[in-house]
């Protein structure tokens, strides 16, 4: 059975420092919980890309896969995560000004 949630939230940052985290899949470890293996092709994301990192849990290493599958700078990305144990997810990453300070985050 699918499930679908959409959790946003209110970002005490900027959109472009926010878009800045979401643009760079090199980085993506420091807030993923996961150790970057590779992105191809490497740079800015863009469509097309795929991302790998692992992460380790109870002693054991699991792989997670990043497809990038739509772009559209600076505010919204479309990808698709495939997780352990067969698990796909795609996600839907919105990034909202709303103001030069806050911006609103939503994964849908």
């Amino acid at each position: 059975m699918p499930v679908s949630v959409c959790p946003t939230t209110v970002v005490d940052a900027p959109a472009a420092v926010i878009w800045a985290l979401v643009g760079a899949p090199d980085q993506y470890g420091t807030w993923a919980g996961a150790d970057v293996v590779s992105v191809i092709p490497t740079g800015p994301v863009a469509a097309g890309q795929r991302i790998r990192l692992t992460t380790r849990e109870l002693g054991l290493t699991f792989k997670v896969g990043i497809d990038i599958l739509e772009v559209e700078v600076p505010g919204s990305l479309r990808l698709k995560v495939t997780l352990p144990f067969g698990v796909v997810n795609y996600e839907h990453i919105v990034i909202s000004p709303i103001s030069d300070r806050q911006a609103r985050l939503t994964f849908n």
